[in-house]
């Protein structure tokens, strides 16, 4: 799964080579601001969450109150490991809540409308598993991502 987020950073071209000292930097605050936050910790969802940054990427908008342009910086995370859930869409949404928590104690990242899933869950059932579990309609899932069309 990918999560699009705002973040604090100030847009630099250094932001697009994986290469770079900045890219890495950046790249380790913004893991950092995550996988510190206790909303997305194992003991709020259950399972351990890797969070890594995919990449950056540079929005350019308008403002309307200010009748200027504005540049922001967004971080594509991906979230991966697997966990057993119930109804996909509702773990899709407890993450992003969980995430957009995460944003909210940190001043790496910022909460906006640009905070969304990029791409969903990939759901992978092991046959062997969920042949065994308890609950109908629970699935293993590998979170990965699946690009949707």
């Amino acid at each position: 799964m990918i999560v699009t987020v705002k973040t604090s950073i100030d847009w630099d071209d250094r932001l697009l080579d994986e290469n770079t000292e900045l890219y890495k930097l950046k790249t380790s605050e913004v893991e950092d601001a995550l996988t510190s936050s206790a909303a997305l910790s194992e003991t709020s969802l259950g399972f351990e969450l890797t969070a890594r940054v995919e990449s950056f990427r540079l929005i350019i908008s308008n403002s309307s109150s200010k009748r200027s342009i504005v540049y922001d910086t967004i971080a594509d995370i991906k979230y991966s490991d697997e966990a057993i859930i119930g109804e996909v869409s509702e773990f899709e949404k407890s993450l992003l809540t969980a995430t957009i928590t995460a944003i909210n104690e940190d001043n790496v990242l910022e909460n906006s409308d640009l905070t969304v899933i990029k791409e969903n869950v990939d759901v992978s059932i092991s046959a062997a598993l969920s042949a065994s579990l308890p609950v109908i309609g629970t699935s293993i899932i590998t979170l990965q991502s699946s690009v949707l069309i």
